[in-house]
């Protein structure tokens, strides 16, 4: 598992100059911040925060008595933040699972984007320890088989015998989300599902396909066989081509008790 996150901190680095210019991480930014509400003086902390997106559109609300903290695999992306951010930003390498921060210190806890890449159920405890009482949690996910792309992946490996399991099945339901609520004893304050319809095209699905390659769902067309692989990937770039990639995905609001 160390040696996945280290490579997804690599291949973000990669990413860092041109992530700001997804208008999809810019709206689930806004999403976000836009349910989560931080009100002057909160203490916020932002996970995976990659550019600083949601840390930056936080900060604009917590005034100069609030502190926004965001931790990132990815040194690359924190560059990009720090550069970008306001006086009221700190940002820390950190995994997700094992922060560096002592219990009771954050009003809120902000994840956009990220949890795929996490054991969601470990990170969110570890959140769980830094935030306190009354603190909420606001985070989207894809829901199952909500990522048009890795659906269109999933068809056309499918038609060559190759089964790939949908990466965001394990969070991807209400109900699936109210469990993890509950096996952490947290209230869930709202679910709500949202919808991104990219007005660009897909620019290089060849690119998208390898890419995709190296996350985990993709596994079987590794150990696949070359000929019914390559078909795979040729079937789905003829039908991606032109395709507007759509994620259909929950906004989630879960809080822990007060203190009564």
């Amino acid at each position: 598992m160390r040696g996945e996150r280290s490579h997804i901190g690599a291949e973000f680095d990669q990413r860092a100059a041109t992530y700001d210019t997804s208008a999809m991480h810019r709206w689930q930014a806004r999403q976000a911040v836009g349910l989560a509400t931080p009100r002057p003086s909160t203490w916020v902390l932002d996970v995976a925060t990659g550019t600083g997106l949601a840390a930056r559109e936080a900060a604009g609300l917590t005034g100069g008595d609030g502190r926004v903290v965001g931790v990132d695999l990815s040194p690359g992306m924190l560059r990009v933040a720090r550069e970008r951010s306001p006086g009221n930003c700190s940002y820390a390498v950190a995994d997700a699972h094992r922060l560096p921060f002592g219990a009771d210190r954050f009003d809120l806890v902000l994840c956009v984007v990220g949890l795929p890449y996490l054991d969601a159920p470990a990170a969110m405890r570890e959140w769980v320890r830094v935030a306190r009482p009354g603190a909420a949690i606001v985070f989207t996910v894809p829901r199952a088989e909500g990522v048009s792309v890795n659906h269109l992946m999933g068809q056309s490996a499918q038609a060559e015998g190759i089964d790939l399991p949908d990466p965001h099945a394990k969070l991807g339901t209400t109900h699936r989300l109210r469990e993890l609520a509950g096996s952490l004893d947290l209230e869930v304050e709202d679910i709500q599902p949202i919808v991104w319809v990219d007005p660009e095209p897909l620019d290089d699905p060849a690119e998208i396909w390898q890419r995709a390659l190296n996350y985990g769902f993709a596994d079987p067309l590794h150990t696949a066989d070359p000929i019914a692989r390559e078909q795979a990937r040729r079937r789905f770039i003829e039908q991606a081509e032109g395709h507007h990639p759509r994620q259909d995905l929950f906004l989630a609001r879960f809080a822990l008790p007060a203190v009564t």
